[in-house]
């Protein structure tokens, strides 16, 4: 690739004019001002006032010592016609990648030797530059995807795809107990990443068991293997065909998330959800499963009104919304660990932070907040390991 002294400045011009492919990354901060300084009329107070601009935006951004990392991460996370796998266009991309290294490579020592302004008096800004091929970001779009999917694993549904910028980091190593169940999600997503037939779950169980949390864990095992995760609220569950529409025919294996799922029987969304479980005009694609968590075995609530309802055909009623947790495939139990299994998990967490504290004093104290919280469960264990752990620290 050709720096500034290489390519001359007014090819230079032509060819960042001539961007096709990669046209939207000139409207990145950082690319915006590098590309706006070989624009620069020859004035030098217009020079100087174009490089303090570019520094302004490289430190904002935190790449004052390198501006080719704004330039190459505008070029890995764009959407465009390329990157989303519509068409090969390696030539253009050649052609894109040739003008857009030049440009990330400008110093401002070729700045002052250029326009003949002492480096003195030039804001410093420094670059490593970079080299990619077409063949290299293929291989990177087909991991990661682009735009934010490639900047981001975990999303939330509201209408549109929101990026979740600061996602649980949960890994599986983490989590304590119940290996089994995990194990079966486990099995479940590896062969959805591999292309292999796979069920769209149902995580049932006790409160504070860690279902959520296996499931957060599940793509941070999987993040690098192309999995993402997209939380859609019961609200919007009529929502489905529109998000199904945005997430098919992308690379990338994704998992619709509907956290602490159940109905009452009026319940609009109860209609969504079924039609979705079992197929519509917008089937779920190859590359969406769902994964739900509730504490209700049959996710409706129900009442004894509701059994003594007086409609005709109650009974084919009642069936239809009890048989709802049968159209997913695998249905996962977690139930409360016994007064042992409890104690192994508050174990496990204690040996993992290096907590001091003597085993059978800290059985003691396990046993007393669990009656304190009201049941033993994984998330007791875990807040009484935090409070121990604040305590050994403050002692420190």
């Amino acid at each position: 690739m050709k720096g500034l002294r290489e390519l001359n400045i007014s090819e230079l011009k032509l060819k960042l004019s001539a961007l096709s492919i990669y046209k939207n990354v000139i409207q990145k901060p950082v690319v915006k001002e590098l590309h706006a300084l070989v624009f620069c009329a020859g004035d030098r107070h217009e020079i100087l006032k174009a490089c303090g601009a570019l520094c302004f935006a490289a430190a904002a951004q935190g790449c004052l010592s390198d501006v080719a990392k704004a330039v190459s991460s505008g070029i890995l996370y764009d959407e465009n016609p390329f990157s989303m796998g519509i068409c090969e266009a390696d030539e253009l991309v050649r052609s894109d990648m040739e003008a857009l290294t030049a440009l990330s490579q400008i110093t401002p020592e070729e700045i002052a030797g250029r326009y003949e302004i002492r480096l003195s008096l030039l804001p410093k800004w420094g670059t490593k530059g970079f080299s990619v091929t077409p063949e290299e970001l293929k291989v990177f779009y087909r991991k990661n995807g682009c735009g934010i999917y490639a900047r981001y694993a975990a999303f939330l549904w509201n209408g549109d795809i929101l990026p979740v910028t600061a996602p649980d980091r949960v890994t599986l190593q983490d989590l304590k107990g119940y290996a089994q169940q995990r194990g079966d999600v486990l099995t479940n997503t590896k062969a959805f990443l591999a292309g292999l037939p796979a069920n769209n779950i149902l995580l049932y169980g006790d409160r504070g068991t860690g279902k959520s949390s296996t499931v957060h864990a599940v793509l941070n095992e999987y993040r690098d293997e192309g999995l993402r995760i997209v939380e859609m609220p019961k609200r919007y569950l009529s929502d489905f065909p529109m998000l199904i529409d945005r997430l098919s025919g992308t690379a990338l294996k994704f998992i619709v998330f509907i956290d602490d799922l159940s109905f009452s029987q009026r319940d609009d969304s109860f209609s969504a959800l079924k039609a979705v479980l079992e197929g519509g005009l917008s089937a779920r694609p190859d590359n969406v499963l769902i994964y739900a968590t509730s504490n209700r075995r049959h996710l409706v609530r129900e009442t004894f009104s509701d059994r003594d309802g007086d409609e005709l055909h109650h009974s084919d009623t009642m069936q239809e919304v009890l048989s709802l947790s049968d159209r997913f495939g695998i249905t996962i139990t977690f139930i409360n660990p016994d007064r042992q299994g409890y104690f192994d998990i508050v174990n496990k967490l204690a040996n993992d932070r290096g907590l001091m504290i003597d085993r059978t004093e800290l059985a003691e104290r396990a046993e007393r907040f669990a009656l304190s919280k009201g049941g033993r469960s994984p998330r007791v264990a875990k807040q009484l390991i935090d409070i121990l752990t604040a305590e050994e620290k403050l002692k420190n």
